[in-house]
């Protein structure tokens, strides 16, 4: 995992959505076409370089923009979608793409959560993060929290990245306590580098 691209990757601006589809790119490239909208920009992902790709577009009437974004450090592809009209756009997008629920991210870590299978945690709590709204939910919270005290340290350096996506003041204290107390140093420095590019962020508003 790349830690110097964190403070990139984990915008808060606008509405976010994962779509289930491991190709969302075609049918967005495609919609784009159709719908007239700007091409501004378009980042392929470099994998050895562990730099995120990233094809941006700006939907002209009503100023609103449309970035798909494939995550080097996770992995994980998600739309972002922020301006005006973020709302109504964002209603295109999950009808154009079959992407996760809100509801069906907290199922997720819950079934892995009973199971207690790592793998399936760590997943479930990076996508959690990923998809979570720009305002605190409390059921997403409970779960990144029990994320970053799980016994397992994969599924704690997971819940770290998770909370990173989440980006809320609310997690702050959490991760504190992960930075200052986890047993494993690569969970401290991470959970360092997330509450570091936390207060830069600050200071920059």
């Amino acid at each position: 995992m790349n830690d110097r691209s964190w403070n990139l990757t984990m915008s808060r601006r606008g509405i976010r959505i994962i779509p289930k589809t491991k190709d969302p790119m075609t049918p967005l490239v495609h919609h784009s076409m159709e719908r007239g909208w700007s091409l501004e920009g378009a980042i392929p992902r470099d994998a050895a370089r562990r730099e995120s790709g990233e094809l941006t577009y700006l939907v002209l009437e009503n100023q609103t923009y449309v970035i798909l974004r494939e995550d080097a450090l996770t992995g994980v592809h998600y739309f972002t979608i922020w301006g005006p009209a973020e709302a109504e756009i964002a209603r295109e997008i999950r009808e154009l793409v079959n992407s996760y629920t809100e509801r069906e991210l907290i199922e997720w870590w819950d079934r892995a959560a009973a199971s207690d299978d790592v793998d399936d945690k760590v997943d479930a709590v990076l996508f959690l993060g990923a998809g979570a709204p720009s305002v605190p939910d409390d059921a997403i919270n409970d779960r990144l929290r029990a994320a970053l005290q799980d016994p397992d340290k994969d599924v704690r350096n997971a819940a770290v990245v998770g909370a990173a996506y989440a980006d809320w003041d609310v997690l702050k204290p959490d991760l504190e306590a992960v930075a200052a107390g986890d047993p494993d140093g690569t969970i401290r420095a991470r959970a360092n580098v997330v509450l570091a590019n936390w207060g830069r962020q600050e200071q920059t508003r």
